[in-house]
């Protein structure tokens, strides 16, 4: 999500819209033409760059804090 960001700026406008084709095209493009020729760890590499835990354990933050109210 936040490389995608990255490109696209603010997606969640868009999805509170109902508009998801900026958010496919980016899919379309990076993931899903490579999807049966690499392996999952190259085709996040590539898509991604290195994998960052941080990302992870901000958005495991952020959904748990919300959840329960933490």
């Amino acid at each position: 999500l936040a490389v995608m960001q990255q490109g696209l700026g603010d997606v969640f406008a868009d999805v509170a819209k109902g508009d998801l084709s900026r958010i496919t095209a980016w899919l379309r493009e990076n993931i899903h033409q490579y999807a049966s020729f690499k392996k999952p760890g190259k085709l996040f590499e590539d898509a991604c760059g290195k994998f960052d835990a941080k990302y992870y354990t901000d958005y495991l933050n952020r959904k748990y804090s919300e959840l329960y109210n933490l």
